[in-house]
Formats: structure tokens, sequence, C-alpha cells
């Protein structure tokens, strides 16, 4: 398209979308970023004509998107959280189509997913499905881009991974970690958007890179970026989603989801398909490994509203309340984990006392000596789980203030 226009871009201050936006202002563009956010700390933030969503007022989006030749529609949510839902997003995203629909919109140009499917046990993958469908039914010229996993200097997984590798000294992959997964960079997948915004025809496009990894090889492929040498393990899901639950409380966090750990087993993030992208992320990790993991990124810290100065104080002191009651409720786990091994046996002594019988062969005596111990360990659990549960409901009220 050679004549300039004016873009609409969900999102443009915030991580993919940003990349977009920035191709458009490079092109000469106009670009009107639609959002939720009150954020202005993007560079971008006065390039960019910022208009906020109206969900609640269709009207309002309507006459935001008056004068809009391409949508490109970022707008989506990770998880179900508290403060969205998958509902919500699908709920928003029907509003956003139909009011670009009446605001005359030639083109959209919307983010999926890799593998969505009407018929998916994964709301992720099934609600992206419904929502592609309504877009095609919307009958506005379309360009529908399935990635994988978006990688960038801002990006939430790969980054954090290599957070993990760099401060833990062991990692776990969910299973054996021989499922599939093809990142692609956050501009690599900027430019193949505007390209598809500048055509008309409706196409559906896989957005992946270059390489293919193994979920377990990505994680080898980001320790050599780093240099360094960790021990990678297999544990189990439910083990690993434990795991990263606990650790998920300390940075204030939701790490990993069980959706999200099934869809990646599922091999939902693969598809047999030419890659779209160019730039390898064994190289871009490399070319950034001083970079690469050096802080943790945080999901829902991107989605809170700015907070007053004020506040700061407040939030400090909850975060210190939450990491203590944490750093308490660990080891009550780990105890009742030991009692627990204790009073199965204890109770086989009782049931059972010729199959743990001593060298005394005092059947009496060995039932009397389990039974001291079972009461013991009953006394000793009950302790532990009453501190547990105690500092699981602080750590949950600090984190509820913060």
């Amino acid at each position: 398209m050679p004549e300039l226009q004016t873009h609409a871009v969900t999102g443009a201050l915030g991580y993919s979308g940003r990349y977009i936006a920035q191709r458009l202002l490079d092109k000469g563009h106009d670009v009107i970023s639609l959002t939720s956010s009150s954020r202005k700390d993007s560079s971008l933030a006065e390039k960019i004509d910022t208009r906020p969503f109206h969900f609640d007022e269709p009207d309002k989006l309507t006459k935001a998107l008056q004068g809009v030749s391409v949508l490109y529609n970022t707008y989506w949510v990770r998880f179900n959280h508290e403060m969205f839902t998958h509902s919500d997003a699908v709920r928003n995203t029907l509003v956003l189509f139909e009011s670009a629909k009446q605001a005359g919109v030639e083109r959209i140009v919307h983010i999926s997913i890799t593998n969505p499917s009407a018929e998916s046990n994964l709301e992720y993958f099934r609600e992206k499905a419904v929502l592609e469908k309504a877009l095609i039914e919307t009958g506005i010229s379309y360009a529908i881009l399935r990635p994988a996993v978006i990688f960038g200097k801002e990006d939430i997984l790969i980054n954090n991974i290599a957070w993990f590798l760099r401060n833990f000294p062991v990692f776990g992959v969910f299973g054996d970690g021989e499922y599939k997964i093809q990142p692609i960079y956050v501009d690599d997948q900027a430019g193949l958007a505007i390209d598809h915004g500048e055509r008309r025809e409706n196409i559906i496009v896989n957005a992946i890179g270059p390489e293919t990894f193994t979920y377990k090889g990505l994680v080898e492929e980001i320790c050599r970026a780093l240099g360094i040498n960790r021990k990678i393990m297999s544990i189990s899901p439910w083990l690993g989603h434990l795991v990263a639950k606990i650790i998920g409380r300390l940075v204030g966090d939701v790490i990993v989801t069980r959706p999200e750990i099934e869809g990646l087993m599922s091999n939902c993030l693969y598809v047999d398909s030419t890659p779209t992208g160019t730039t390898a992320l064994s190289k871009w990790a490399r070319e950034n490994a001083g970079l690469l993991g050096k802080h943790y990124h945080n999901e829902l810290a991107r989605r809170r509203r700015v907070k007053k100065p004020s506040e700061g104080g407040a939030e400090m002191r909850t975060t210190i309340l939450e990491i203590y009651a944490l750093i308490v409720c660990l080891p009550s786990i780990f105890c009742l984990s030991i009692l627990a091994s204790i009073g199965l046996y204890d109770i086989v002594q009782i049931i059972f006392p010729e199959f743990t019988l001593g060298g005394s062969g005092n059947i009496i005596a060995e039932r009397q000596s389990a039974l001291q111990s079972l009461v013991i360990v009953l006394i000793s659990g009950a302790v532990s789980l009453a501190v547990f549960s105690l500092h699981w409901l602080i750590g949950n009220k600090a984190r509820e203030a913060r």
C-alpha cells in the first residue's frame, strides 16, 4: 500500500503490539493503540494515539475505529485469573470484531495460536478456534496468524526458563520433555503481520520460527547460550506444577498452569509447516545472553494497575509478609511428608508386626511401640498442619492485599 493510512493495534504499548506499531510508524502510517492500560512508560507513547477499548460501550469503540484501514489484534489473556478470564477475552474480542465491522475497517490481522480446535479439551485452544470462526463470519478481509511461542527481550517463557536456570541448580521438565515447540521472534511476527496487513486475500498462516526444539532440547539450548551447566531432570507434571505454584507465590505470579502443561505435552505448540520466521532462537539467545534471564518477567505485574507512590511501602510490607509465610510453609510441608512416612510404617507395624518384628520377637511390645510412635506422629502432624494452614492463610491474605 503506497498511501499512508491509519492503523490500529491492540496493546501497541505492550509486548508484541509495540513491534507491530513500531514497524507501522517506520512506514509512515498513523497508529492508534486500543488498550485498557494507563501505562505511558513506552518510548512509543508520544507517537501513538491511545484510546480505551470501551468493550462495555460498543458505540464508543466503533467511533474509536472509524477511519482505520487495518486492525491488528493481539488482545488475549494467557490463563484464567481473578482479574481476567478466557471467556472475558472471547466476549470482548467479539465486541471488537463487530465494532470494526461497523466502523468500516477494511482488514483485520488476528493473532491466534497453533492448532486451535473447537473440539479441544483445553479452553485456550478451543476459544481461539471460536474467535477464528467469528472473524471469518464477519465478512471482513482477514489474515489469521498462528504463532506457537513468541520470544524477544520482553517475553515471558524463554526469559523465565533462563531465570530458573540462572538461579536453581536443577531444572525439571514435565515428563520426558520430548514434545515439540517452535518459537518465533517477536519482530519476525510483526513483519509477518504487516506484510499480511497490506494484502486483501483471506489467509491463515502458521507463524513459526526456523528452529524446532523438543522442550528438553530448548532448555539445553538456553543453557548453552548462557554458558552454564545445569542438571535437567524429568518430573511428573503434577509435581512440576506444585513446585511452580510455590515459587509463583514467592514471585507474586502464575508461572505455569495445568492447561498450559497439558497443551505443551500434547504437542499443541508444534505444526508440520514451513517456517515463516527467519530469526533463530539459538543465535538470538547467544547474542542476548547478557540480558536473558537476569530478571524474572512477571505476567501479573504487567496487568496490574499502576500504583501510587504512597502505596509502595504497604506493598513492600505485604510482600515481605508473604515471603515469610511461604518460607514457614515449605519446611512444614517437608515435616508433614516425613511424618506421613513414619505414620504409615507405624500402621504397618501395628497391623502386621511380623513383617517389622525386631530381634526381641515380642509382637505385643512391637505393637505397643508402634502405637506410641503413631500417637506422637499424629500430634506432631496436627501441629505441623496447623502451622502450615495458618501461614498459608497469612500468605494468601498478603497476596490479596498486594
